[in-house]
């Protein structure tokens, strides 16, 4: 029996959820937003089911949809940077998780999940997930079963159509990045009692005008704390801002970073490091006049608000130009803390506000349409998730024999007789 037996249809949504995120924990928060009216309601599935703060319900570990084998209506897949193979633990900073061998692997968010709904006949959506490294030639074939078992296939950017689809067979959809339309869901009129908290616990005046900042520990480099911390001190008198570091991503060590510069900064300032909810995290970004940083997901809910705001793109991932692209804003695309606040004291000589193009929005109610209709009727496609299993076991046994098939069977020596 089903979720939909009961008149509401259950889903997971799978990704990085177990890390202390913005973005990533942003995802399952608009995807209930955007499916509830369709009478969806949605369990989080994770890596692990490490609790991620904020106030939030931890995650399920991925590993209990072939344990548990809950009851499901369908699997929505992203987004975030989730569509590749590497271990987490190499990419991030797994902050009190643990990291044995045996843990659960984005990979299993995937790959995983559509093996598991394509077992049991159920719909998979894509909900705009990003590609960040190419694949192995041998991955290929399997990556593309994968994706060619989605419903409703789509991706954030054209990056990840290069790395996804290098031959052009999927055509996945391309839509911009979920989290640009936080401000509808939680409009600044909603934020105005945790922006006021915020204020009050930190002592920040309700007149002061606050220059938001991200900074990960990658935009530094050939840069240094002490010059940055220097520079936004000179940048943040001059417009008379006060800096908020935003530490967005625990998993990345964001706060570490943000407390070495800090201690560079001359004028006042404030760290937030620890905020109680990711709605405190949306409306500092809000109330800011000014973004600057290495967020990408920092720089959509500014640019969502109507912030003016310049993205560091130091590295120079696919993502950055992807979303900078869909908004129309190439200046915005900066290489290093330098250009940066160049191009912020352009955006403060322009206007207060600047709303991001209405085709974003557009895009994104269509994308949300394509997936409710994807979940709902997405038993048409049985015959070709069945093609799917086919080929994915057939891919497996081929690389590493039948023993890949037969492996539940083959038990050890230890405790055998």
């Amino acid at each position: 029996m089903t979720a939909s037996s009961h008149g509401t249809r259950h889903l997971a949504i799978c990704g990085a959820y177990d890390m202390r995120n913005f973005g990533d924990l942003m995802f399952p928060v608009l995807a209930r937003e955007r499916l509830a009216p369709h009478g969806f309601r949605l369990t989080a599935f994770a890596p692990t089911g490490s609790d991620p703060g904020l106030g939030l319900e931890a995650p399920r570990p991925i590993a209990e949809l072939f344990t548990s084998d809950p009851a499901l209506d369908g699997i929505l897949i992203g987004g975030g940077y989730i569509i590749h193979t590497q271990p987490v633990s190499r990419i991030v900073h797994l902050v009190g998780q643990d990291t044995a061998a045996g843990r659960s692997e984005l990979v299993d968010c995937w790959a995983g999940a559509t093996l598991w709904a394509a077992l049991r006949g159920l719909p998979i959506a894509w909900n705009a997930p990003g590609v960040p490294f190419p694949f192995a030639t041998g991955q290929l074939p399997a990556v593309a079963a994968v994706a060619g078992a989605a419903d409703y296939l789509s991706v954030r950017d054209q990056s990840s159509v290069s790395l996804l689809d290098p031959d052009g067979k999927l055509a996945p959809a391309i839509v911009p990045d979920p989290i640009a339309e936080i401000a509808r869901f939680w409009p600044r009129s909603r934020l105005a009692a945790a922006e006021a908290a915020f204020r009050t616990r930190v002592g920040l005046a309700p007149e002061a005008a606050i220059l938001a900042l991200h900074i990960r520990d990658r935009s530094l480099s050939g840069y240094g704390a002490d010059k940055l911390g220097q520079r936004i001190s000179e940048f943040a008198i001059a417009h008379k801002l006060v800096p908020v570091l935003l530490a967005l991503g625990q998993a990345h060590d964001d706060g570490a970073t943000a407390r070495e510069v800090a201690r560079h900064i001359a004028s006042p300032h404030i760290v937030l490091e620890d905020p109680p909810s990711l709605m405190e995290i949306a409306a500092v970004t809000a109330a800011a006049r000014l973004y600057i940083g290495a967020s990408l997901h920092g720089y959509i809910a500014a640019t969502s608000y109507g912030v003016p705001a310049a993205l560091i793109a130091r590295p120079a991932y696919g993502k950055f130009a992807g979303f900078v692209a869909h908004a129309g804003w190439p200046d915005d695309l900066c290489r290093d803390w330098d250009a940066g606040l160049v191009q912020a004291s352009a955006l403060l000589a322009g206007p207060p506000q600047r709303p991001l193009p209405d085709r974003i929005g557009k895009s994104l109610d269509d994308h949300w349409t394509a997936i409710a209709t994807a979940l709902a009727t997405g038993t048409e496609r049985r015959a070709a998730r069945t093609e799917f299993v086919r080929r994915y076991v057939n891919l497996g046994v081929g690389r590493r024999g039948t023993g890949w098939a037969t492996s539940p069977l083959q038990l050890g020596t230890k405790g055998t007789h």
